[in-house]
């Protein structure tokens, strides 16, 4: 492989597939758990509005609240599973268990919400500037939450440094994410199992996919992995 060369998209998708096999069963609990959530909140919002329509009054205000609790556990719980997918990959020669990734997910919550929230900001504000810097932007900020549980560079540092390894490599990278974004919008309109594919299947698969890309720009730019 030459040194300044990215890693190309059929060697990407072949390493991809290897560690996503290696670390199948980890990313198919941590799916679940998110699955299990958004499952019930299907179950659980039909009960609620047919009592906020038809209870009294006070049972609908007491149900609004529960109603808006659960739906931030859910996102907490989803954020959660995200995080805790990247330290599978990191920390896969140890053998990490869906408990251990979790604890660590739950100490870099913090961090990974402010590193989002900054790239959502920068990469909006792009986009309001008639979308092209918002697909540049896109690419700049891909590796940051990356940055921030591989590296421990948080906030813009991480926005930065992330940037820094995408240089010279824009193109490259936007078409192999280009790739896989295209493979995710196709699954996604099989019916019923489409969403579930993307879910239970891809979405660990393009973590593992996005990891691969961040590690092969550390080789290229000789910093430690």
């Amino acid at each position: 492989m030459d040194e300044k060369k990215l890693i190309s998209m059929i060697d990407l998708f072949k390493k991809s597939f290897e560690m996503y096999q290696q670390r199948f069963w980890i990313f198919i609990k941590l799916m679940a758990v998110n699955i299990l959530i958004f499952l019930s909140f299907f179950f659980i919002i039909p009960i609620i509005i047919l009592i906020f329509l038809f209870g009294k009054t006070y049972w609908s205000i007491i149900l609004l609240i529960l109603l808006t609790m659960f739906v931030i556990v859910d996102i907490v719980i989803g954020l959660l599973v995200q995080i805790s997918l990247i330290f599978a990959i990191r920390e896969r020669e140890s053998g990490i268990s869906v408990k251990e990734s979790l604890l660590k997910a739950w100490l870099m919550f913090n961090s990974y919400c402010w590193v989002c929230f900054l790239a959502g900001l920068y990469i909006l504000g792009g986009f309001m500037l008639f979308i092209v810097p918002g697909i540049i932007f896109s690419i700049w900020f891909t590796f940051s939450a990356y940055v921030l549980i591989v590296e421990g560079k948080k906030g813009k540092l991480a926005l930065m440094e992330s940037k820094r390894l995408v240089k010279g490599y824009w193109w490259q990278i936007f078409w192999r994410f280009l790739v896989i974004g295209l493979a995710e919008a196709v699954i996604s309109y099989v019916p019923f199992f489409g969403p579930l594919i993307n879910l239970f299947l891809i979405t660990p698969f393009a973590v593992v996919y996005s990891y691969l890309i961040y590690e092969d720009l550390k080789r290229i730019k000789n910093l430690p992995v």
